[in-house]
């Protein structure tokens, strides 16, 4: 009974007005007033140089596999198919390819051509190596689908062009397979496939180490459980969702960092937290300018020194003994021009 009723409603769906349209790289399926586009990407090389790294490097590199699934878009679909690897082959056509190369090299006079070559060189003497070394290798056809829909052509396109960029820039930074946008003759290949009339996708293969191919078909943790080092790190706070310590390793702070947020949302607590995991962790001290005044009010008085500028007036006649006489000339010149409202090169 169930059956005769889902071939019932397969059937009445199958007797509905659907459009179907190919237009590269996408196949647009119009049915009454809503639009369903699938944006149709196909891997076009790979990287193999990742994998000849040594342990601690390659343990860094499948970490990276738990990011995969948080940043791809909603929507996106992999297909990975598998193909017979004629070692023999492959090998005799990589070592053609690195002598061709190395004849190029010594004939090229263009630096950025000759890094080019260098560049695939690299790659390519990387893939030799790793066959010699008995590890596994495959050869692939990737296939990415993007799915979205509503009820504009032009939106829902906008929408899967900018899902389609962030897909490529997660697959190829995460995974090292470089993706493209897949042509007419690649979009109707893949349709053929899924719906059983041929053995293959007909996209281009890549070959790949056998690491990222368990990357691309087994289930990927959704959480990755970050490692706990109080030593190098700063904690800041909890993730609610996972539970986990949230760090900031010291040596990212050397930099600039702008903390963005609606009103009441925690801005001047994270400062303060900072701040705090700073001095009282590393020993660095901070100077900083409290514009509001309100972050101050936050810290622990042992922490910090208030400082009031009109306690400490400058002497534009004596030069304090830790400034050069070319910067403390800057310095004051900036400072005189800025209260005084003058250009700073009018400014002796």
């Amino acid at each position: 009974m169930q059956l005769k009723k889902l071939v019932s409603n397969l059937t009445r769906l199958l007797e509905l007005a659907v459009d179907f349209e190919i237009k590269p790289p996408d196949l647009i399926v119009k049915s009454r007033n809503r639009v369903s586009i699938i944006r149709y990407l196909v891997g076009e090389e790979a990287d193999f140089g990742l994998n000849e790294s040594d342990d601690a490097r390659l343990v860094k590199f499948v970490k990276a596999y738990a990011n995969v699934l948080d940043r791809l878009p909603e929507g996106t679909e992999i297909k990975v198919v598998k193909f017979k690897v004629d070692l023999g082959k492959l090998l005799s056509r990589l070592g053609n390819e690195m002598m061709n190369i190395r004849a190029s090299l010594d004939v090229v006079e263009e630096p950025h051509v000759k890094q080019r070559l260098l560049s695939k060189l690299r790659v390519i003497e990387s893939l030799y190596r790793i066959i010699l070394g008995g590890k596994s290798i495959s050869r692939l056809i990737v296939v990415v689908k993007i799915h979205s829909s509503g009820n504009n052509v032009d939106t829902v396109k906008r929408t899967v062009s900018t899902l389609a960029s962030m897909a490529k820039n997660v697959i190829r930074s995460e995974l090292g397979i470089y993706i493209r946008e897949a042509d007419t003759s690649e979009i109707s290949w893949i349709i053929r496939y899924e719906l059983g009339i041929v053995d293959n996708p007909g996209a281009k293969q890549v070959v790949i180490d056998n690491e990222r191919v368990c990357a691309l078909v087994s289930p990927i943790p959704k959480y990755k459980k970050p490692s706990v080092d109080l030593v190098n790190s700063i904690p800041i706070g909890i993730d609610l969702e996972t539970g986990w310590p949230v760090l900031i390793p010291v040596e990212n702070l050397t930099k600039h960092i702008l903390v963005l947020g609606p009103t009441g949302r925690g801005k001047s607590t994270f400062l303060a937290t900072l701040i705090e995991g700073i001095t009282s962790l590393t020993g660095v001290k901070i100077l900083g300018i409290d514009f509001k005044g309100d972050l101050v009010s936050m810290l622990e008085d042992s922490t910090v020194e208030i400082a009031d500028p009109r306690e400490y007036p400058i002497n534009i006649i004596e030069k304090p003994e830790y400034f050069g006489v070319v910067d403390w000339g800057l310095a004051l010149s900036d400072v005189l021009a800025n209260v005084l409202g003058l250009k700073q090169e009018t400014v002796v």
